[in-house]
């Protein structure tokens, strides 16, 4: 009741006042001055003035740099010279197409990355003999660096999209397959057994129990997969 009372007295005082706890018969709220225009400003714009700052000193210090030539403007351009070059390409269609091309390679890469990945790792997580058999694969392939097949790939392939769209799909898959199959490995037991005593089949544990569980652990899988994903685009075109 007291609570009840004090939240009352608090929405009828202002909102310039604060409730706090306190002792019985201590008043259960204090008022505090209204912000200055400044002091709000400060809250408010605060984070975004302190990133353009950073940033501004940043990309100043960047054209010195380079407007100076201490290193070789070839390898160390001018920001105000690769934004000149941003906006010429754009304006010919010279981006959008080679963009297109890149994002092409990459949405086909990363989708089978993840129409293989997923379903693998639910059923290296499920059968344990099937894990015992490809875990000397797949890990050797997850610890081996990408960048390293990437030569292999070319003396096989040549230049071609299919070996890009290979190296992506290698660079891609190993996370979502791991962390999906560690999140099958790692659900509660108990839920399993709860599941089973009452009467639910092995699919209606995977749809109710299991999928459910993994969800978080194959989005993490692939945030990280894009993010080698990306990796691998950038290599394979470079």
């Amino acid at each position: 009741m007291d609570g009840t009372r004090d939240a009352v007295l608090l929405g009828q005082i202002g909102a310039r006042e604060v409730q706090k706890y306190a002792a019985p018969g201590v008043p259960s709220t204090i008022v505090r001055p209204k912000p200055t225009r400044m002091e709000a400003f400060k809250v408010g714009m605060g984070p975004i003035l302190l990133t353009v700052v950073n940033l501004g000193v940043f990309f100043s210090i960047w054209e010195f740099i380079g407007y100076k030539e201490y290193l070789p403007p070839i390898f160390f351009p001018r920001p105000s010279m690769v934004m000149l070059e941003l906006w010429e390409v754009t304006l010919s269609g010279l981006l959008w197409r080679h963009l297109s091309y890149s994002m092409i390679n990459l949405a086909i890469g990363f989708t089978l990355s993840v129409l293989v990945g997923v379903p693998l790792g639910l059923a290296l997580g499920t059968f344990k003999r099937f894990n015992q058999i490809l875990s000397p694969y797949y890990w050797a392939l997850n610890s081996m660096p990408r960048i390293a097949i990437w030569p292999l790939l070319v003396l096989w392939g040549g230049f071609a999209i299919k070996v890009k769209i290979m190296l992506i799909f290698i660079s891609a898959i190993m996370p979502i397959l791991i962390n999906t199959m560690s999140g099958v490995i790692t659900v509660d037991p108990v839920l399993a057994r709860v599941g089973k005593v009452m009467g639910a089949s092995r699919m209606q544990l995977y749809t109710k129990i299991v999928l459910p569980y993994t969800l978080p652990f194959v989005m993490s899988g692939l945030t990280q997969g894009m993010s080698r994903g990306l990796v691998a685009l950038m290599v394979s075109e470079m």
